[in-house]
């Protein structure tokens, strides 16, 4: 359990330190002359660092999901337990395609800030300041805002057999 809990603060320390070798393995890439030892000493200690570093990372990374079960159910109450604030970003996208990035960002920031979404609603506040009927603002957060990730997942589905098939047993 306690590896789940710390996991991911480990993973992102870990990820701290190879981004900071990364520099180091960079600077490697100006050689001068013939490839002299400035590039290559300074590889010695920051290569085999990284690949360490990486190799623990996945390790953990491992343990963290292994065993990992998806409740649907427990997440959706998560999403609902956060209100409607959670679609405050679909609201935005939909109405700066009608009103403008900067005018409907000043429009959400007004409506937020003023409170008035807390005891009617966002989309019910929302849709008073800017006009709309409160049925096209509630349409717009009436489906998960997944974007491409559809497409994506599509796609790393029709490559997973091709990529398998090139894979050793082990």
């Amino acid at each position: 359990m306690e590896l789940l809990v710390l996991g991911p603060e480990h993973l992102d320390t870990l990820s701290r330190l190879v981004r900071a070798h990364a520099g180091v393995l960079l600077e490697g890439m100006d050689q001068q002359h013939e490839r002299d030892g400035r590039g290559w000493k300074a590889e010695w200690v920051s290569l085999p660092e990284v690949c360490e570093l990486t190799v623990i990372a996945l390790d953990v990374a491992h343990s963290v999901i292994d065993g990992l079960e998806v409740d649907p159910v427990a997440m959706a109450a998560n999403l609902s337990a956060g209100g409607q604030d959670l679609q405050s970003e679909q609201i935005l996208a939909a109405l700066s395609t009608l009103r403008g990035k900067h005018a409907a960002q000043a429009l959400m920031a007004d409506v937020v800030s003023s409170g008035s979404a807390g005891g009617q609603g966002l989309v019910a506040a929302v849709a008073t300041r800017a006009g709309l009927e409160a049925a096209q603002v509630a349409a717009w957060v009436t489906r998960p805002a997944t974007g491409a990730a559809p497409a994506m997942v599509d796609v790393v589905l029709d490559r997973a057999p091709a990529a398998r098939a090139g894979e050793t047993r082990s």
